[in-house]
């Protein structure tokens, strides 16, 4: 399917971002897609029911920019679905709030889907900045490292996820064949998007730098995300990725990696579902969770309880 020609006032890009409470990092992040290189494209920016930032997107004076508001926070998979019923163009593309694109990202993917017209979903290279804690992005000291690099396909996502959400760029009918992001999930929405759309396409990658996202460590040897901060709901989430319908083709191919990661998604969800019970002096419930994880992994190891059962 060739590119369609821009003469047209349409845009060829459509950028979706959700933003909640991130006022001091947005505008770095809208200022990576002001700078684009191709000119040809459109953010939908959704407030996901934080506090007002219109003064920050009119202080760019860009006609590109759409802000929608939520009245309260839905999460990120709504915000975005809510995005792309608006956008216009015949790419998608996504960028977080708190990360940034170099000038090059849309004129990578533009160029590569003009000489592969046939490609339905490309990804490119970012760098993980990662910041000490207390550390401010503009002091120059960061740590920088290339995490997922490569040709990504199902198999390799069976587990865990290798594509960064910054990262891609599809054709919009692939957003709406797979249903979109899946609006149960509170977190590893990216993850479940690209399984279920590597189920249907091939994942083309692009072998070019073109984005940066951004860690920060908020304890020596810990870094944030919510597998820290609320590891019930993220394990909860991974649960309900792998039980999602498997086409009978790839499960006789791929059926023991299918069952393996499963079994893992569920014990880690029942060990943190112990740990939570742990917290709350609930020994029973935390004997428990343990009992039925360690009859589904014999070698499974864990942490004695502590006195009180807190």
């Amino acid at each position: 399917m060739p590119v369609k020609d821009h003469n047209s006032n349409l845009p060829l890009f459509s950028i979706l971002m959700s933003t909640y409470q991130r006022a001091d990092r947005l505008p770095s992040a809208i200022r990576s897609i002001v700078k684009q290189q191709y000119p040809h494209w459109e953010l939908i920016l959704v407030n996901d029911g934080g506090e007002d930032i219109s003064r920050i997107t009119t202080s760019f004076f860009n006609s590109r920019i759409t802000l929608l508001n939520f009245e309260e926070n839905k999460g990120k998979s709504a915000a975005v679905n809510a995005a792309f019923r608006r956008a216009r163009g015949e790419f998608i593309a996504y960028l977080d709030d708190d990360d940034e694109w170099l000038p090059n990202h849309l004129q990578v993917h533009y160029e590569y889907h003009t000489n592969n017209p046939a490609t339905m979903f490309s990804h490119s290279d970012a760098h993980r900045v990662l910041f000490k804690r207390g550390q401010e992005r503009n002091e120059g000291l960061a740590s920088r490292d290339l995490v997922y690099t490569g040709p990504v396909g199902f198999p390799d996502l069976i587990n865990c996820n290798r594509i960064t959400w910054l990262s891609v760029v599809h054709r919009r009918e692939c957003y709406a064949e797979v249903g979109g992001l899946d609006e149960r999930l509170r977190t590893l929405e990216d993850f479940d998007l690209w399984r279920r759309m590597s189920i249907r396409y091939d994942l083309h990658h692009i072998p070019e730098h073109t984005g940066n996202y951004f860690v920060h460590r908020q304890l020596e040897g810990q870094l944030t995300g919510l597998v820290q901060k609320a590891p019930l709901t993220f394990h909860a989430a991974n649960v309900l990725i792998h039980r999602k319908a498997i086409p009978p083709a790839l499960k006789r191919k791929h059926g023991p990696e299918l069952s393996a990661a499963r079994k893992k998604a569920y014990v880690e969800f029942l060990v943190a579902r112990a740990k939570e019970y742990q917290t709350r002096g609930d020994e029973r419930r935390r004997n428990s969770a343990l009992a039925l994880a360690k009859k589904m992994e014999p070698n499974l190891h864990h942490s004695p309880p502590t006195d009180g059962g807190s």
